[in-house]
C-alpha cells in the first residue's frame, strides 16, 4: 500500500561515538574467527535500537549478513518468536535452502517453519525420539547458522530481549556456546531494558550464561549530553552556521526580538527533556504540530524556528521548562494523541492491541473502520510517525515506541480495550493464528472458555517444541482459568480438557524438577478420576505417581502400592494399555531395589500385552527392562537378545536415545560374557549417539557402560578419561542417584586398576556418600563391596571386613562390575573369623555366576582363598592355573597379573623357587606391556612402583620391571 510520504522525519544520528566504535572494533574481532556477543542497554527510550540499528546498516553495507528479531510484551508469547521470525524471512530470501543444510536438518528446522515442507515435499519427518528431539531442533539452528556464517560475517539481533520467550533465550544461550566452540563467524547482538534486568533474576542468569558461552560486551546506554544535544538542534538546521542565518532571518521578517536562537533552542530542549532520546524525539514532534518548528521548503529539509506558530518565550533565569510546555513524556504523547481525527486515533488503539506489528486489513478489522476510512487514518498516523512501516511484508505496521503504545492502551479504557481484543480474538481465530495470541487476546477480551482452551494449546506447542518453561505458564494460566462445571451439555469435554491439563503439567513441572506440584497435578487427577469415574486417568495418575515415588523420593513401598492399584483399576475395567503400562512401570521400579525375579515377571507381563496389543514403543521399553533384569540374573544370552530385539525396534521407530540404551545392554552382557573387544566396539557406537544427541542422561548411561568394557578390556587411560565424562554428565542429571553413584564406582575401579588407591578410595567414597544420603540400600550394599576390595588391595583387612560384612545382603554382583573381584570378600570374611560365612557366600557366588566363563574366575580365586586358607595349597593352585588359563583364553592381562603373582605366592609357601620365579617373570613381563599403555606419567610411575612391590614381597627383593 502506498502512502504520502511522512512530514515528520526520523531524528539525526548524534552521539553514542564510543559505543559505535567499540561495536565496530567488536566486529573486526568476530571476522577474525572470535564469535562475540554484545549487549545494548539501557531504559526505555534511550536510543538502543537506534545504535543497533545504524550499526546494523553499516554492516549490510560492508557485506554482513544481517538477520533481525524483535521480542514483544503484548500479544501472547509464542516460543521461538523471534528467532523463528528472524529465520523464516532470511530463508525466503535464500534461493536454494538446502545449499546450507541436508534433509535431515531442514526436517528438524521445519518444526518451526512448517512451510519448508511445501518447499520440500520429501523431506524426511523430523526425529520421533522425544528425548533427542529438541537437542536435533537446536543443532539444526546451530549448523544454519554456521553455513550462513561461512559465506560472509553473519549477526544476529535481537531488539527488546528482556520480552522473550524462555525457549528463544534458552536456544541463544546454546548457540552462543556452540558456536564459540566452532570459531563461527557471528556476532550476537541483544538490546534490553536495564529495568528488567532489575527486576527479573531470570534475565541476569541468562546474561552469566551467555557470558560463560561467548565474550560479552555490555553497552550501557546513557541521555545525550547537552552537547550532543546541541548537535542534534544544529544538524537539523543544516548547521551551527546555517541555523544561526536561518534565526536572524525569520526574526527579521516576523519584527520579533525574543527569539531562540539555536544554541538557546538547545539548551531549552535539553533542560525540558534532560537529554533522554525518546523525550526529545517526541517534544520536536509535537512542536511540529503545533506549528512552533516546521520542515523548511528546501531540498534539505531543514527546520526551523518559525515565529507564526507558538513560539514558546526565551526561558527567563530561574523559569522552570514545565511552564512552557506540558511536563513529561507521558503528557508529551497525550498532547500529540489529543490532536488526531477520531479514525486514527480508533486505528492507533487498534495497534496497541494488537501489541506487534500486523497488517493494514488486521488493524482496520479490530478498529471497526472501513478500507476507505481507515486508509487515511493510516496515512495521518504514518505521517505523524506513530506508526511506522517495518521491512516484514507479513506485518508491515507497527508501533512507533512501546511507550506510545502504553500511554495509547491506557487511555483507551476497560471498555474500550474490552471490544478491540474481542475483535482481534475473532479475526486472529478465522486465521488459525498460533495458540498463545489467541489466549492472551481472548482473556483480555474476558472470554473465558477460549482463553482456556487456548491457553491449554499454547502449552502443547511450546511442549511440541521442547520450551517446557513456556509450556508450565500457559498451562499454570489454563490452570487458573479452569473451572469444575460438570453439567451434562459441557462434562465429556471437560473432563477431557482437565485430564490433559493435569498430565501435561505435571510432566511440565518434571522436565523442570518441579516435584511437589507434579505430583500435585497428578494427585489432582487422581481425585478428579475418582469422582467421575475415569478408570484411564485414574490409572494413568497413578502410574505417574509411582514413577515419582520411585526416583525421587525412592519410597519403593509407596510406588507399589499406586502401581498395584494401577493393575487392579486397570483390570476391573478391562483396560489391557493401561495394564501393560503399570507392569512395566513395576518392572522399572523392581529393578531399583534389585528385585530381579519380580522385575523379570513384570517385564514378561508387559511384553506380552504390548506384542497382543501391537504397541511397538511399549514393547520396546519391555524389551529393555526385561533385558536389564535378565543382565542382573546372570542370563547374559537372553539378556543379549532381548536387547537385540529393542535395538531394531527402536532403530525402526527412529528412537536414537532407546537405540543407543539397547546398545549398552548389548555390550553389557557381552563383556560378562567374556568378550569385551566386541563390547567395545558397541558401546562406542551407543556413546556416539548420545554425545551427537546433547542427550544428559544417555551420556552419563553410555559413559558408564563404555568405560566398564573399556576397563575389561585393558584400555586403562581411555577407560579413565571416559569415566570422568561420564561422572560429569551423571551429576548434571539431577534427581537420580543411581547414574552418579554408578559412575564412581566405574571410576574408581579404573583407578583400582592401575593401583591409585588413593584416587580408588576417594570416588568409592563418594559414591557411597551419596547412597548413605538416599534410601537406596542396594548401591549402598554394592559401593561397601568395592570398598572392601580397596581396603584388601591397600592391607587394611580389618576396615576390608567391615564392608564386605556391609556387602553381604547385596544378592545381584553382576550389576555393570560387581562380583569380578568377589574374592577379596571372602577373604576379609576368612580373615574377620567367620568362615562359614566365607564358604556359604562363595557357595551362592558359584550358584548364581559358575556358568559364566568371565565370572569362572573370580569364582575359582574365591575357591583358591579358601583352599588356602584350610592349607590345601594344592588345591588352590589347581583353581588359580585354572583362572590363569581363562585370563589368557579372554585375553584379559589386568586379571592375569594378578592371578600370576598369586599362584607365586602359593609355589613360595610350598617352596618351589623356580615356579616363583616363573610366575613373577611372567607377571612382571604384562607389567610392563599394561604400564606403557597408561599416558598419564604419575599414575604409570606409581602402578609400577605398586606392582614391583608385590613381586618383591614374593622373594624378598626388589624386581626390575
Amino acid at each position: 500500500m502506498k502512502t504520502n510520504k511522512s512530514k515528520i522525519q526520523p531524528l539525526p544520528f548524534v552521539g553514542r561515538s564510543a559505543e559505535y566504535a567499540q561495536l565496530g572494533a567488536t566486529y573486526q574481532t568476530v571476522c577474525q574467527g572470535q564469535p562475540r556477543v554484545v549487549l545494548i542497554e539501557g531504559e526505555a527510550g534511550i536510543g538502543k535500537t537506534r545504535l543497533a540499528t545504524e550499526f546494523l546498516n553499516w554492516l549490510i553495507f560492508h557485506g554482513a549478513d544481517v538477520l533481525r528479531g524483535r521480542a514483544f510484551e503484548a500479544g501472547g508469547r509464542l516460543a521461538y518468536q523471534p528467532i523463528t521470525e528472524m529465520i523464516r524471512e532470511r530463508i525466503e530470501q535464500e534461493n536454494a535452502p538446502d545449499d546450507l543444510l541436508g534433509d535431515v536438518w531442514l526436517a528438524e528446522l521445519s518444526r518451526l517453519l512448517p512451510e519448508l515442507r511445501e518447499r520440500y515435499p520429501d523431506l524426511p519427518p523430523p526425529t520421533a525420539d522425544e528425548t533427542l528431539a529438541q537437542a536435533r531442533l537446536l543443532e539444526a539452528l546451530a549448523r544454519l547458522g554456521q553455513a550462513m556464517a561461512a559465506r560472509r560475517p553473519l549477526v544476529w539481533f535481537i531488539d527488546d530481549a528482556q520480552w522473550a520467550d524462555v525457549a528463544s533465550l534458552d536456544t541463544l544461550s546454546y548457540l552462543g556456546r556452540v558456536w564459540a566452540e566452532r570459531n563461527v563467524v557471528v556476532l550476537l547482538l541483544f538490546s534490553i531494558r536495564t529495568e528488567a534486568l532489575l527486576a527479573s533474576p531470570a534475565l541476569n542468569e541468562w546474561l552469566v550464561a551467555l557470558a560463560r558461552a561467548a565474550p560479552l560486551t555490555r553497552l550501557n546506554l546513557g541521555p545525550l549530553t547537552a552537547a550532543e544535544t546541541q548537535q542534534l538542534v544544529e544538524t537539523l538546521q543544516g548547521g551551527r552556521e546555517a541555523g544561526e542565518q536561518r534565526s536572524r532571518r525569520v526574526g527579521e521578517q516576523g519584527g520579533q526580538e525574543n527569539q531562540f536562537s539555536p544554541a538557546q533552542f538547545a539548551d531549552w530542549l535539553f533542560a525540558e527533556t534532560a537529554g533522554q532520546p525518546f523525550y526529545i524525539s517526541e517534544t520536536l514532534k509535537m512542536l511540529q504540530e503545533q506549528g512552533t518548528l516546521r520542515a523548511q521548503a528546501d531540498p534539505a529539509g531543514h527546520w526551523l524556528i518559525d515565529p507564526a506558530g507558538n513560539l514558546p518565550p526565551v526561558p527567563a533565569k530561574g523559569q522552570t521548562a514545565a511552564s512552557l510546555i506540558p511536563s513529561g513524556v507521558r503528557q508529551i504523547i497525550l498532547a500529540r494523541l489529543n490532536r488526531l481525527l477520531p479514525n486514527a486515533a480508533a486505528l492507533l488503539t487498534a495497534a496497541a492491541v494488537m501489541g506487534r506489528p500486523c497488517r493494514f486489513e488486521r488493524l482496520s478489522q479490530v478498529a471497526g473502520l472501513a478500507e476507505n476510512e481507515s486508509l487515511l487514518a493510516l496515512d495521518e498516523l504514518l505521517l505523524g510517525r506513530l506508526l511506522l512501516e517495518t521491512h516484514q511484508t507479513a506485518r508491515p505496521y507497527a508501533l512507533a515506541h512501546d511507550k506510545i503504545r502504553d500511554v495509547v492502551y491506557t487511555e483507551a479504557g476497560a471498555a474500550r480495550r474490552q471490544v478491540y481484543h474481542r475483535r482481534a480474538f475473532a479475526a486472529l481465530e478465522a486465521r488459525s493464528a498460533p495458540a498463545s495470541e489467541l489466549a492472551h487476546h481472548a482473556l483480555a477480551a474476558q472470554l473465558i472458555e477460549p482463553a482456556f482452551r487456548y491457553s491449554l494449546a499454547a502449552g502443547d506447542e511450546a511442549m511440541a517444541l521442547f520450551a517446557v518453561r513456556d509450556a508450565v505458564a500457559h498451562y499454570e494460566q489454563a490452570l487458573t482459568l479452569a473451572t469444575v462445571d460438570l453439567s451434562p451439555q459441557n462434562r465429556q469435554n471437560q473432563i477431557s480438557n482437565l485430564k490433559h491439563l493435569y498430565l501435561q503439567l505435571g510432566r511440565a513441572y518434571e522436565l523442570t524438577n518441579v516435584w511437589d506440584k507434579a505430583r500435585t497435578m497428578y494427585e489432582t487427577l487422581l481425585t478428579l478420576a475418582q469422582e467421575v469415574n475415569l478408570p484411564e486417568a485414574e490409572c494413568a495418575a497413578l502410574n505417574r505417581l509411582a514413577t515419582l515415588a520411585a526416583q525421587i523420593n525412592y519410597d519403593i513401598d509407596q510406588a507399589t502400592a499406586f502401581l498395584q492399584r494401577a493393575i487392579r483399576v486397570a483390570e476391573g475395567c478391562g483396560d489391557p494399555v493401561a495394564l501393560a503400562e503399570a507392569e512395566w512401570n513395576l518392572a522399572q521400579i523392581r529393578v531399583y531395589i534389585w528385585d530381579i525375579e519380580g522385575s523379570m515377571l513384570h517385564a514378561q507381563r508387559a511384553l506380552a500385552l504390548a506384542r497382543q496389543l501391537d504397541l511397538p514403543e511399549l514393547t520396546g521399553r519391555s524389551l529393555t527392562v526385561l533385558g536389564f533384569a535378565e543382565n542382573g540374573a546372570a542370563r547374559w544370552v537372553e539378556s543379549e537378545s532381548h536387547y537385540q530385539e529393542a535395538r531394531h525396534l527402536y532403530a525402526a521407530l527412529g528412537n536414537r536415545a532407546l537405540e543407543a540404551e539397547s546398545l549398552c545392554g548389548i555390550a553389557r552382557a557381552r563383556a560378562n560374557l567374556g568378550q569385551p573387544y566386541t563390547a567395545i566396539d558397541l558401546a562406542r557406537t551407543a556413546h556416539t549417539l548420545n554425545l551427537e544427541s546433547d542427550n544428559a542422561w544417555g551420556q552419563a548411561v553410555s559413559a558408564l557402560n563404555l568405560g566398564f568394557v573399556l576397563l575389561e578390556a585393558n584400555e586403562w587411560s581411555e577407560a579413565l578419561a571416559v569415566a570422568k565424562t561420564g561422572v560429569g554428565f551423571a551429576q548434571a542429571v539431577s534427581g537420580f542417584a543411581p547414574l552418579p553413584i554408578l559412575n564412581l564406582t566405574v571410576l574408581g575401579n579404573t583407578y583400582r586398576a592401575m593401583l591409585a588407591l588413593e584416587a580408588a578410595q576417594a570416588a568409592h567414597r563418594e559414591a557411597i556418600a551419596i547412597s548413605e544420603s538416599r534410601p537406596h540400600q542396594p548401591l549402598l550394599r554394592m559401593t561397601a563391596s568395592e570398598m572392601c576390595v580397596d581396603c584388601g588391595l591397600g592391607g587394611d583387612w580389618e576396615a576390608a571386613y567391615r564392608y564386605a560384612r556391609q556387602s553381604l545382603a547385596a544378592h545381584n554382583h553382576s550389576l555393570l562390575h560387581g562380583g569380578l573381584y568377589h574374592w577379596y570378600v571372602t577373604e576379609a570374611l576368612l580373615r574377620g573369623g567367620d568362615l562359614t560365612l566365607a564358604r556359604t557366600d562363595a557357595q551362592r557366588f558359584g550358584r548364581q555366576f559358575g556358568h559364566s566363563r568371565r565370572y569362572q574366575m573370580p569364582y575359582r580365586r574365591c575357591l583358591a582363598v579358601l583352599a588356602k586358607w584350610e592349607g590345601d595349597i594344592g588345591q588352590a593352585i589347581e583353581h588359580l592355573t585354572i583362572a590363569n588359563t581363562l585370563a589368557e583364553e579372554m585375553d584379559l592381562p589386568g586379571e592375569q597379573w594378578q592371578i600370576l603373582a598369586a599362584l607365586g605366592e602359593l609355589y613360595r609357601s610350598s617352596g618351589q623357587q623356580t615356579k616363583v620365579d616363573e610366575m613373577v617373570e611372567r607377571a612382571a613381563e604384562i607389567v610392563r606391556v599394561l604400564a606403557g599403555t597408561i599416558d598419564d606419567e604419575e599414575l604409570q610411575t606409581g602402578f609400577l612402583r605398586g606392582a614391583q612391590s608385590w613381586f618383591a614381597h614374593l622373594d624378598g627383593r626388589p624386581q626390575p620391571i
